[in-house]
């Protein structure tokens, strides 16, 4: 039995792409007399005249020594007999092995700062994983993918990455899906505004009738500003003293415009307009 053994790069390349990160290194050869040279047809089994058949294996822990495993991935028939054991890796486009407690690369950049990679090589081209590797720190670039985060924990990401941010108190993040900033206030993100709430919210009333509406068990079921965007209603809900509506105008040139205007142009309104 021959054993190999895995030598990354001196500079190992962890490169950024659109949601994976590319890891480059080289098997050769440690079988006695052959120590570090290329790998040859047949040496590695998986190496073949025709298409390779090498497996590798890609696991992401949280140390570099038992620790959580994260999430892993593996790559399939993957060429190196052609690059002389160089392998390139697209990491976020294997496929999933079960077992980590995260669903997938992305999700493990997005919520954890510190990850360590753990490379599995099959030299037997059969599924069987025969060499594990050292674990290496992932590097900080590949945090910068996507943009998704920076050194002050900045997240820019869309509902979907939302699910996956470290929930700590104060976390901020813009959505990408709502174009808002949002802020954790240690039970859920919500948009950063009044409170830290959102300071309009989308309501839908197509189905009440005006005095539905107007009654405390209606508009005053509400957010305290609201938009019903299908029905073109703004509704104001309030129970405080000073609570209502103030409209102030400190305009000094022409008159051409009211300060408040309402018209009700038609017929058939059921109540008083």
């Amino acid at each position: 039995m021959s054993v190999f053994c895995l030598s990354l790069l001196s500079d190992t390349i962890y490169a950024v792409g659109s949601d994976e990160v590319s890891l480059q290194g080289k098997i050769v050869r440690n079988d006695t007399g052959y120590e570090g040279l290329n790998v040859v047809n047949g040496t590695p089994a998986c190496v073949l005249s025709g298409a390779d058949s090498c497996n590798f294996k890609v696991n992401y822990y949280s140390a570099v020594t038992a620790g959580t495993l994260y999430y892993s991935e593996k790559f399939e028939d993957v060429e190196i007999g052609d690059s002389g054991g160089i392998f390139n890796l697209d990491l976020g486009s294997g496929t999933l092995v079960s077992g980590g407690s995260k669903g997938s690369m992305n999700e493990v950049l997005l919520s954890e700062k510190e990850v360590f990679l753990e490379i599995v090589f099959d030299p037997a081209g059969d599924d069987s994983y025969a060499e594990t590797f050292t674990r290496t720190a992932l590097g900080a670039s590949a945090y910068a993918f996507g943009s998704a985060a920076d050194g002050f924990n900045f997240y820019n990401v869309n509902d979907a990455g939302e699910s996956v941010l470290t929930t700590t108190t104060g976390s901020v993040y813009y959505n990408t899906t709502d174009s808002v900033l949002k802020v954790y206030n240690g039970g859920s993100w919500v948009s950063v505004g009044s409170a830290g709430a959102n300071a309009w919210t989308s309501e839908n009333i197509n189905t009440w009738t005006y005095d539905q509406y107007m009654e405390s068990t209606g508009v005053g079921t509400l957010s305290n500003f609201s938009l019903d965007v299908d029905d073109d209603r703004l509704s104001i809900n309030v129970d405080q003293l000073e609570g209502g509506l103030t409209v102030f105008s400190s305009h000094t040139t022409g008159s051409e415009w009211p300060l408040v205007s309402f018209k009700a142009d038609g017929e058939g309104f059921d109540a008083t307009v």
